[in-house]
């Protein structure tokens, strides 16, 4: 996920928190540049960083629900059962 990810957070928290600090100063403690939050807010988040968001969130499901013991191979697999095409390659960093 790059620092600009709108899934970290920062940006988030940031927009939620205007009203009562100056965005400048938040833009500081959260890392990200002002411009970079400004066009976080212009910007929607994208198709590909949607679908990756609900993959993560679907991986993790699965991570848990089989009691933290399945890898990335087997994840790979269950969600080929699901019909969710992926490999054990691109879930790695999630």
């Amino acid at each position: 996920m790059s620092i600009f990810s709108k899934g970290d957070g920062r940006y988030s928290d940031s927009k939620e928190n205007r009203d009562q600090f100056p965005v400048e100063k938040m833009c500081k403690v959260l890392k990200v540049s002002v411009s970079r939050h400004y066009y976080w807010l212009k910007h929607p988040i994208s198709t590909r960083e949607q679908k990756e968001q609900e993959l993560v969130e679907q991986i993790k499901q699965i991570h848990e629900q089989r009691r933290c013991c399945y890898g990335s191979p087997r994840i790979a697999a269950e969600l080929k059962e699901q019909g969710i095409r992926t490999s054990h390659v691109r879930m790695w960093p999630a």
